[in-house]
């Protein structure tokens, strides 16, 4: 053992002095975070020399950058934690939750949530530290191929045991599922199985002993299949007391001597290992169950020294032992002290709930008013931002509507601009005609008639084209009356073929003469034209195609 000890010592020292040659290096380079990579690569297998190297930074942390000195700070919590150091405050850790929540890897918001967590578990605030291992898994990314899987483990695990301590037993599972999950990630199978494990406890406490017995075979098995002899065998502890509380007496005689021979957890006399004290009820009770009752009697006393659960299942054992040998004054001893035991086992979980629920109280009052504070700073911030906005609409439209008006100006002026400019060219064209008449009279004047002769001719030739737009619209509108109408229905060869009488012919001129009398005129005065003649012309004007005249 002092071989060991001079080793594991000689080490740590090795590492101090490497700690001290990186912090010079890093004094004369500003490169902190080399020595703070060497602290963390050992910082799972060894603590106590990764806390070394950290504490020797000590003299130089406050030079440090914020990033480094947080990030200093952290390793050397998580170091003191893995070291099994008791937190007193969570001041600190508060602060690195803060600053990890919005800076950093998500590795490292777990690692400092987690801390917080470990530093209210340590100053029996557990709700609180539950909330901080939720939000600690919570934050690391899972995903992630640098997912810290290792200490991602050791929160699900703390957490699971805070739910037991809180009888919480299906949400300790959970956890305990998760960290069997996370350690299989983490290529750690060991743990995958250890987690399985931890589970036979809480299934206990529930009542379901079947499943008990069920994964403390499937844990065993697998214990065996990957070569954790000792472990595989030191998994049956839980069985081995269910079974002989079922009286199965002869299963739990052979996983005894299975658990003692290879579990390695006892030494040369026969004793087990620190902690796990409670198999002598187990072995007690299974040599009382085989009539044996002084070798029960003795592992009864044997467990008495520990004081488990104020000695009721020592008391229970050893009651049962003088029960079965019918001695009536040991009979009445042990059963008053197992009144007296189980009394005050009901006080502890009493006044265990009433610490849990102030606790409870407590954290419930702390996190009402941290919520009243945060609604008080969002309140102030949203009206904060409310007048911010109003103020830049406001802006806005000031900003619009003086761009707005100078837009207007210089369109105005613009358009001034263009009238100057064209009022001036038809003054200069003005003046030049001045300037001409007043030189050359006679010019000027046959210039302006000419223009006035090609302005009567444009509109000569408007006015023709208007009139004979109008003679055709004049020519469409008779077609469309009442009269003409009544002659196209003579042409209709569907019908019996009426010719037009003398009136209607009469008519149809007096129809012509007030629509065309330039036309019927004009007709009128050409010598050797007959009424006949007259008629047909004025059929043709209308487009019909076949119609007798008289």
């Amino acid at each position: 053992m002092m071989g060991i000890d001079s080793l594991s010592n000689m080490q740590k020292l090795v590492y101090i002095i490497v700690s001290f040659i990186l912090l010079s290096a890093c004094a004369d380079s500003g490169k902190e975070r080399v020595a703070l990579d060497a602290a963390q690569a050992i910082i799972n297998d060894r603590p106590d020399s990764a806390l070394a190297m950290l504490d020797s930074l000590e003299p130089s942390s406050q030079g440090f950058p914020q990033a480094t000195l947080r990030r200093w700070q952290l390793l050397r919590l998580m170091a003191q934690n893995k070291c099994d150091t008791v937190f007193r405050s969570d001041s600190l850790q508060l602060v690195l939750a803060d600053y990890y929540d919005s800076h950093g890897t998500p590795n490292e918001k777990m690692w400092a949530h987690y801390l917080l967590g470990r530093a209210c578990h340590d100053m029996g605030e557990a709700p609180a530290a539950l909330k901080a291992f939720q939000e600690a898994a919570v934050s690391a990314d899972t995903m992630a191929a640098d997912c810290d899987f290792y200490n991602l483990c050791s929160v699900y695990g703390q957490m699971a045991r805070l739910f037991e301590s809180q009888h919480l037993y299906h949400e300790g599972i959970k956890a305990y599922r998760n960290y069997s999950r996370f350690s299989m990630k983490a290529g750690d199978m060991f743990g995958y199985v250890k987690g399985m494990e931890l589970q036979v406890v809480p299934y206990y406490s529930l009542g379901d002993t079947a499943k008990c017995l069920q994964i403390s075979k499937q844990c065993h098995d697998l214990y065996q299949e990957h070569g954790f002899t000792q472990a595989a065998e030191s998994a049956c502890s839980t069985a081995i007391l269910i079974l002989v509380e079922a009286g199965r007496y002869e299963e739990a005689g052979d996983l005894m001597r299975h658990y003692e021979q290879g579990s390695g957890l006892f030494d040369s006399l026969g004793n087990i290992a620190k902690g796990r004290e409670f198999y002598y009820y187990s072995k007690g009770t299974y040599y009382w169950g085989m009539n044996k009752l002084d070798s029960a009697e003795f592992y009864y006393r044997k467990l008495v020294p520990f004081n488990i659960n104020r000695n009721h299942t020592a008391f229970k054992g050893l009651l049962a032992v003088y029960q079965s040998r019918n001695n009536a004054d040991s009979v009445f001893k042990y059963a008053r002290l197992c009144q007296e035991s189980m009394d005050s086992i009901q006080a502890d979980d009493q006044s265990e709930a009433v610490s849990i629920a102030n606790s409870l109280f407590k954290y419930t009052r702390m996190e009402r008013t941290a919520l009243q504070k945060e609604l008080e700073a969002r309140q102030s911030w949203f009206l904060l931002m409310f007048f911010l906005l109003l103020t830049l609409a406001a802006g806005l439209a000031a900003f619009s509507k003086i761009r707005k008006y100078k837009a207007d100006k210089k369109a105005e002026l613009a358009m001034i601009n263009q009238e100057l400019e064209e009022t001036k060219k038809r003054k200069e064209l003005k003046e030049d005609e001045l300037e001409l008449m007043k030189t050359n009279t006679e010019a000027a004047i046959r210039k302006k008639q000419r223009e006035i002769t090609s302005l009567e001719e444009k509109a000569r030739t408007l006015q023709e084209k208007c009139e004979r737009l109008s003679r055709r619209e004049k020519v469409k509108s008779m077609m469309k009356g009442q009269l003409v109408e009544k002659f196209r229905s003579m042409t209709d060869y569907k019908s019996v073929r009426i010719s037009p009488a003398l009136e209607d012919w009469e008519e149809l001129e007096r129809f012509f003469k007030q629509q065309q009398p330039a036309l019927i005129d004009k007709v009128s005065g050409v010598d050797g034209v007959t009424p006949r003649d007259k008629r047909i012309c004025m059929l043709c004007m209308l487009d019909f195609s076949y119609i007798t005249p008289i």
